[in-house]
């Protein structure tokens, strides 16, 4: 009689077969970048790259700082918002922690940008109009997404200062009269 021929993906231990925390981590050094510096260049070019979506209000915000010597002073705000939240990071240790939630944000940002663009909400003050949604409300939104997709809550909870700096990147509020 011939012994019995089992196919190899059966063991006699079936235990073994599940994978371990271990087995998952030796796996997943495969996919993960080999440094820190390719790492952060991975998040700044997807950064860049989802700023696409936000295109309009980088448009106009550029339009004001170069168009009015009082708002100029408006295009140093996103530098020392990204300066500031790097700080925050690295005191952090870089620490990748992010969440999903931030993909939803980050949607919520295009959305705010593109009803901004559609559509004219304003609120009458005496003879002056004020848009509702404000030019830097959608890239806040979206800087914070950023945050949370690649940094995490608790990074998006340290760095409130520096993401609520942003909403100051449009120093005088756009009067229609």
């Amino acid at each position: 009689m011939s012994p019995e021929v089992r196919p190899a993906s059966v063991t006699e231990n079936p235990q073994s077969a599940m994978p371990t925390p271990g087995r998952i981590a030796e796996r997943l050094k495969k996919y993960l970048p080999p440094s820190p510096i390719l790492m952060m260049c991975c998040v700044a070019v997807l950064t860049m790259a989802g700023c696409i979506g936000i295109y309009r209000e980088i448009v106009l915000l550029w339009m004001i700082w170069n168009g009015d010597p009082l708002r100029s002073v408006g295009m140093l705000i996103p530098l020392a918002s990204v300066v500031l939240f790097l700080r925050v990071w690295r005191q952090l240790s870089w620490e990748i922690r992010g969440t999903w939630w931030g993909l939803l944000v980050i949607l919520f940002s295009f959305l705010l940008s593109f009803v901004r663009q559609e559509t004219l909400l304003v609120a009458v003050v005496g003879r002056a109009m004020l848009s509702v949604i404000p030019i830097s409300l959608p890239v806040y939104v979206y800087f914070s997404g950023v945050v949370l997709l690649f940094a995490g809550t608790r990074a998006w909870r340290r760095a409130w200062f520096p993401i609520g700096l942003l909403m100051l990147s449009q120093p005088l509020p756009g009067l229609s009269l």
